[in-house]
């Protein structure tokens, strides 16, 4: 059938694990019984290989998808010369000792609708031997470590995983892909009205509970934060950074990672961005996920990102079996970044949780200790290298972001122990280092002669992640030091009006796409210095390059007009949400409440 489109995709889940499914009707990724699980499907990495799930008609067709407003149920509609089709996808919002569930729904809408169906479990990343045995709704797809059973109403008659059905208008056909222990499917009209209100109950809370952002950007940013659910273990509070493994970021190859992890790192983004849609309750269940992984646990055993479920390697891998989207190699799984020293997000934490305090949260007696050993040890280290934001996998560097970041913890420990803990012993000592790390900074990681803030001390590189300095306090937007690094970051990192993380040599093969969480940093980082119609241009351009469902990926070739990276990702979600949180509120206070009613795209300087 061969490749899709990385925009192609819908996505589709139940706060366990997640499906992509193309408008083809196609589901390319789904990873059973959770996200970070082995791969059932996945022709997304091999079109050959990886196994997939498909419902489309015969003949030739066009399609089009839309979510259920306000929910993340999926519909696709097919129209054909002799008719019309919806298959409605959606995962039920079940129980949690239910095992994930999957169900089809094709409904004819007009005309006749001949349909085929294929079904081709690929189990363990297409490693598995897979068995197929009739079962009196449906068939059975088996391997060593379990199966999956598929039930169909009406009763479809299957050989190799094919079947066909000529569907009348007004006919439906119903299909369960549920665990092989499951005694029975669900009833899909109770599933699919139970799954409805749960979404919309959701959305409904960030209404009720008065959300900050209205305006032109209000249902986008909605869509994202039903990405961000999506992405987010119904448990722990955890959110994935992307749902996928391997999609390239760079069409040349060797760019590949897997991302269905939680990256400490993103904490503050995350925090800033439920809280900005209203949706306190999972700001704190985030935040309590952080803190719990820092109880018992020394600072310097802090991983940078965390397993979903304990049954997950973190270890990489390469697939080697599987050729990779549209041939673009090597398929990973795990992510050798486990490994790596970051010392910037020890920063990210300590703002995350001073974040969510200044939006009335309250600490429990036992988290100061972890805090007071989280600034301790960031007293201790912030004089040595590491791999820095971008995980590089060349040798550590002294990182202008990372010092930053160092400054930013021991800046937010000074600022909750003056708040909540005023007696605190070690307060005259953090205060002290935080003002040596502010003095080393801008004696090292200023460029002595275009006065801007660089990669890493000694370089004369850009790096889109000084466009975070100001939103920790180290520097105001209005220092010249600040002004001057946004333009830098513009003409040294620019690529169709986007932003690259950076241009230095990283060790890796290929040039990487224009990344989007930076180009939204930029947007902010424009409000910031008071260029608001150039952010709003920037933030439309960015946008612009969303899919037909508003879902984005990691990436974007300006030079070939398609996403990159993995799909969807949740730190560029974050960052959409942020920007517009910000965005709008600037466009507020400068014209007026009305501004969001007669919203026109301003001239841009």
């Amino acid at each position: 059938m061969g490749y899709s489109s990385i925009s192609d995709y819908g996505v589709i889940g139940d706060l366990e694990t997640v499906a992509l499914v193309s408008k083809d009707g196609s589901i390319d990724w789904y990873c059973h019984p959770y996200l970070d699980a082995p791969s059932v499907f996945g022709a997304i990495l091999d079109d050959e290989r990886g196994g997939r799930f498909s419902i489309a008609p015969a003949g030739p067709f066009q399609s089009g998808q839309r979510y259920l407003e306000h929910t993340n149920i999926l519909i696709t509609e097919f129209t054909t010369d002799k008719g019309r089709l919806e298959v409605v996808d959606f995962m039920p919002v079940t129980a949690p000792d239910r095992l994930p569930e999957i169900i089809r729904s094709a409904r004819c809408l007009a005309g006749t609708m001949e349909l085929k169906i294929e079904i081709d479990p690929a189990f363990d990343y297409a490693r598995a031997k897979v068995r197929i045995e009739e079962r009196p709704a449906g068939l059975a797809f088996l391997h060593d470590g379990g199966g999956l059973v598929l039930w169909t109403s009406p009763r479809l008659s299957f050989h190799d995983g094919r079947a066909s059905i000529v569907l009348q208008a007004g006919e439906s056909l119903d299909l369960n892909l549920t665990d092989v222990t499951a005694a029975s499917p669900s009833t899909v009209d109770e599933a699919l009205h139970k799954t409805k209100e749960y979404w919309e109950g959701w959305v409904h809370k960030c209404e009720s509970n008065q959300c900050p952002l209205s305006g032109p950007w209000h249902e986008l940013a909605v869509r994202s934060g039903l990405v961000l659910k999506l992405l987010t273990h119904r448990d722990s509070g955890s959110i994935a950074a992307a749902a996928t493994t391997s999609l390239p970021e760079s069409l040349e190859g060797g760019r590949n990672w897997d991302y269905r992890f939680a990256w400490l790192r993103d904490s503050v983004f995350t925090v800033q961005a439920l809280l900005s849609l209203g949706y306190a309750r999972e700001a704190l269940g985030f935040l309590e996920w952080v803190v719990e992984l820092c109880k018992g646990v020394a600072p310097e055993d802090l991983a940078v990102f965390y397993r979903l479920h304990p049954q997950t390697s973190t270890e990489e891998e390469i697939l080697t079996h599987l050729r990779g989207y549209r041939g673009i190699g090597p398929v990973r799984i795990g992510n050798a970044a486990d490994g790596q020293r970051q010392l910037d997000i020890y920063g990210e934490l300590l703002r995350g949780v001073s974040l969510f305090i200044d939006h009335g949260g309250e600490l429990e007696d036992d988290d100061w200790p972890v805090i007071i050993g989280i600034v301790d040890y960031v007293t201790e280290v912030w004089m040595e290298p590491d791999s820095g934001i971008w995980e590089m996998r060349g040798p550590d560097r002294h990182h202008v972001h990372s010092k930053v970041m160092c400054w930013a913890a021991v800046n937010e420990g000074i600022r909750l122990g003056e708040s909540l803990y005023p007696d605190e012993p070690r307060l005259p000592r953090w205060r002290r280092v935080r003002e040596e790390i502010f003095e080393m900074v801008l004696a090292r990681g200023l460029h002595p002669e275009k006065r801007v803030f660089v990669q890493y001390f000694g370089s004369s590189e850009a790096d889109a992640a000084t466009l975070l300095i100001p939103r920790t306090g180290f520097l105001p937007y209005d220092d010249e030091r600040i002004v001057n690094t946004v333009q830098f970051v513009i003409d040294e990192l620019g690529a169709g009006g986007l932003v690259r993380r950076y241009v230095a040599n990283d060790s890796l093969a290929g040039k990487e796409g224009a990344f989007l969480a930076c180009s939204f940093w930029l947007v902010d980082a424009l409000i910031g210095i008071g260029r608001l119609n150039d952010a709003v241009g920037l933030f439309e351009q960015v946008i612009g390059y969303a899919n037909h469902l508003g879902l984005l990926s990691e990436e974007y070739d300006p030079e070939t007009g398609v996403l990159l990276g993995n799909f969807p990702q949740a730190f560029t979600h974050l960052a959409l949400v942020n920007s517009a949180v910000s965005l709008t509120n600037a466009l507020v206070e400068r014209d007026g409440p009305s501004v969001l009613t007669t919203f026109e795209h301003p001239e841009i300087s």
